[in-house]
């Protein structure tokens, strides 16, 4: 019979592992959720609980996603249901 201590482990390992994917999957289909201009001023950060975290290099495009924020919700949520939000903030980009 296994310890505890290696059923948390490994637990914790597959979900570390299916949210890297997640991550990945989602910085792959981002560029087809904006438009191209958009893509080059932003930046996934990642999931966490249900929000998609994304960096914007300046308050003029956080500004210029906002006003797009269904359209972009609505193509992100096409490939990935299970995100309810996205959350903008001026961040780094590169």
């Amino acid at each position: 019979m296994s310890d505890i201590k290696d059923i948390v482990r490994d637990v914790v390992s597959a979900l570390e592992t299916k949210r890297g994917q997640q991550n990945k999957d989602i910085v792959k289909i981002w560029p087809q959720c904006i438009k191209p201009k958009e893509a080059e001023h932003t930046k996934i950060q990642g999931v966490k609980e249900d929000v998609l975290y994304v960096h914007v290099d300046c308050s003029a495009w956080m500004f210029q996603c906002r006003l797009r924020y269904k359209t972009i919700l609505q193509a992100v949520q096409s490939e990935f249901p299970n995100i309810k939000r996205i959350y903008f903030k001026v961040g780094k980009v590169t």
